[in-house]
């Protein structure tokens, strides 16, 4: 089931699986703006997946 009409903002970044960068999202409702890979992580706090 989609969620997208119950979900007001969703921003973040990702520490994925086998990505050496992080990956970076942001999303309002049902639109979200495509994926975009950083090139380093802004900091050493990297807790995705907590």
């Amino acid at each position: 089931m989609f969620k997208g009409a119950e979900i007001l903002r969703i921003k973040g970044i990702l520490n994925l699986e086998g990505a050496a960068q992080p990956w970076m999202i942001h999303g309002v409702q049902h639109i979200f703006q495509p994926p975009v890979r950083l090139d380093t992580w802004p900091s050493d706090d990297r807790p995705t997946g907590r």
